[in-house]
């Protein structure tokens, strides 16, 4: 059973990343063109900045989300079939680690997907302020300054990472969070 969740998690994400690589505009010439070409991010990067600003100590957040991004129940359930115990990691094999990892990035791949659907370049910072503040806010030009200070805050640690990320890398599940 595993086996088949985890493939069903690798092809969907394989899916998006296809699709939003196939039906990504080419360049053309005119300013009000929106012009999205390749992501001018790095995906692992975007997660490490959040899961940094989060700040995650494996309690639950105010409103019972779990996980290194405080997933809510609702999220989660739009992103994957996996029990939601899953999102906080808490005991789980290193395979199932690896599955939470997918949906963490499958999340990302969806907001990214959302920006472009608003007629919008995806940035780090949009990224940050969409996982915050939601769809909604970000549609309608409403988000609040605490959403706005954290998506800048998580845009601050990704670019203060970008010359030494590989460093960065093992501090997802080694910094302060045994057993993960």
């Amino acid at each position: 059973m595993p086996k088949m969740i985890t493939a069903t998690i690798i092809i969907t994400a394989t899916i998006v990343a296809g699709l939003f690589w196939f039906f990504a505009p080419e360049a053309k010439a005119s300013p009000t063109t929106l012009n999205p070409g390749p992501p001018a991010f790095d995906i692992e990067r975007v997660k490490f900045a959040i899961i940094e600003v989060e700040g995650w100590n494996s309690k639950n957040g105010k409103l019972g989300e779990k996980g290194r991004l405080q997933f809510t129940f609702d999220r989660w359930s739009e992103l994957t079939d996996l029990p939601f115990y899953f999102a906080d990691r808490l005991g789980l094999s290193q395979f199932d680690r690896r599955l939470v990892d997918a949906v963490e990035t499958k999340h990302i791949a969806a907001l990214v997907t959302k920006i472009y659907s608003l007629g919008k370049r995806p940035t780090v910072y949009l990224i940050a302020e969409m996982h915050c503040a939601g769809f909604e806010a970000v549609r309608a030009g409403k988000v609040k300054a605490a959403k706005k200070d954290y998506a800048s805050r998580v845009e601050a640690i990704y670019n203060d990472t970008a010359s030494d990320f590989g460093r960065f890398r093992g501090k997802l599940d080694a910094k302060k969070r045994p057993n993960l």
